[in-house]
């Protein structure tokens, strides 16, 4: 058996969080409020910290500097993330891309539909943004993405889905174990479709307050 912990959208607010030892730790992206280079920093060491045998994030819209200064973020990831490595390394960021972890495939992906003028979003219904959801490798078993599909854990306060259709179209063809996102605050919480458990872990409420408690899986 297997402990995972879940969170999301922490926006600099991490260490207000408190993570229980755990085999793998999640974050699914809005690991910082804008991205600011001295914020992303206290993160990842923060990150480094933490009571878990692996850890794995991706980046979220609000994390600009991740997006827009591929540079910053080399330097950020060669420092908290490859520097750390050894034959096992223990913490691993995905954009894009894929790990097998203590058995487990699993694929990370920050692209969300457009939200203003924030990171890793294209517009909703481009060819874009369905190439990027279509390149998910269908062996995937924990798919991370920052922002969730359409129709589910996505409700807003103003009640509008504001998740990907992309994202759902991609999701039909795939048979995951789980799919753990953010962004939507709202929608914090785990709902199963189908065969496949959905979790918003969205640590910060509507109102930016780090209160919703880490998701744990067990498997």
């Amino acid at each position: 058996m297997q402990k995972i912990v879940c969170i999301s959208d922490t926006h600099g607010k991490h260490k207000k969080v408190k993570i229980p030892k755990c085999d793998i730790l999640i974050h699914a992206g809005d690991f910082s409020s804008t991205g600011k280079h001295d914020e992303v920093e206290r993160f990842l060491r923060w990150l480094n910290k933490q009571p878990a045998e692996h850890i794995i994030f991706c980046a979220g819209n609000h994390d600009l500097s991740f997006d827009f200064e591929p540079e910053f973020k080399e330097e950020m990831l060669r420092k908290y993330v490859w520097g750390t490595a050894t034959s096992n390394p223990r913490i691993h960021y995905l954009e894009d891309s894929s790990i097998i972890c203590n058995g487990l495939h699993f694929y990370g992906m920050p692209w969300c539909p457009r939200f203003m003028n924030w990171a890793f979003y294209f517009e909703s219904g481009s060819k874009e943004l369905q190439e990027k959801c279509d390149s998910i490798p269908l062996d995937t078993d924990i798919l991370i993405t920052h922002g969730p599909p359409w129709g589910i854990l996505d409700l807003t306060y103003s009640q509008t889905y504001a998740g990907s259709q992309a994202l759902r179209n991609r999701i039909h063809s795939l048979n995951l174990k789980y799919h753990v996102f953010g962004h939507i605050h709202e929608g914090y919480g785990s709902e199963l479709y189908e065969k496949t458990m959905f979790i918003n872990a969205s640590t910060c409420t509507a109102f930016y307050e780090p209160t919703n408690a880490p998701v744990i899986i067990e498997i």
